[in-house]
């Protein structure tokens, strides 16, 4: 299951790490990368080659959205624009990759069994809740929890451009032009009136020194509009962490799974 088709035009990368040793009561991760990274920015986390890797104790789907890495989109030549990669068409992508993985044979007994831990970083994290309004009920009870690490805001916000790394033209202008503009705020107030958002567990990281997602940014326009709406969320400071948490203190971010899962 390399590729998950989301429409006519899009398909969806993913990066499978499942290993022999791991527990058979270890939910799967699925995780979601930042504007401007890829499946690949996750390594120090999925790889079974690092020293911090959680390979050997979870099983992992890292997704390349689309227009990002490997995965493909709508193009400029069929009429698309930078709308089509903003966070609405991303989160619905999302949705059907979940659904694939509890179908799929590689994945479909682990995410029934044991559940689904979303970790999304920045744009990732904002897509992670644009997609729980989406998801049938059967999918959202697969929902054990959420790591949001440095995460956009669910509020409208204007950003300067940050540098893109292997994305399509339509992919970097998504984000930019629109997905960090789109409210989400009426998706989590319609979410929180179904009953399971009060079984999800969700841990919120922000860097110390995180210019981009700022810190009392993160708390008051994250963290304390998923507490107005039920969902039980824990949130910590990462001393010493700019932006890039995933890659600078990974070990911060295997903490937040344990503090969601415990």
């Amino acid at each position: 299951m390399e590729f998950v088709q989301t429409s006519p035009e899009t398909k969806i990368h993913l990066r499978l790490v499942k290993e022999s040793s791991i527990s058979d009561s270890s939910p799967l991760l699925v995780f979601l990368h930042y504007w401007g990274g890829s499946s690949s920015t996750w390594y120090k986390l999925t790889s079974p080659d690092s020293p911090t890797s959680l390979s050997a104790r979870y099983p992992s789907i890292s997704i390349n959205n689309r227009g990002w890495g490997q995965s493909t989109g709508p193009t400029a030549e069929s009429g698309a624009t930078g709308k089509d990669y903003s966070i609405a068409p991303l989160a619905q992508d999302l949705v059907a990759v979940l659904q694939s993985l509890a179908t799929n044979e590689a994945t479909a007994s682990i995410a029934k069994d044991n559940g689904i831990v979303l970790v999304g970083h920045s744009m990732g994290a904002k897509v992670a809740l644009a997609a729980l309004e989406k998801l049938s009920d059967d999918i959202l009870a697969l929902v054990k929890g959420l790591v949001l690490v440095a995460p956009a805001p669910p509020t409208p916000l204007i950003l300067p451009p940050r540098r893109a790394l292997a994305g399509n033209a339509l992919a970097k202008e998504g984000w930019i032009a629109h997905g960090m503009q789109e409210d989400l705020l009426p998706g989590l107030d319609r979410i929180a009136e179904r009953p399971r958002v009060k079984d999800i567990k969700v841990s919120v990281l922000a860097g110390e020194f995180d210019v981009v997602e700022q810190k009392d940014r993160v708390q008051s326009d994250v963290v304390q509009n998923l507490i107005a709406r039920g969902f039980n969320v824990g949130f910590s400071i990462v001393k010493g962490a700019k932006h890039l948490i995933p890659l600078e203190h990974p070990e911060a971010v295997s903490r937040a799974l344990d503090d969601v899962l415990s």
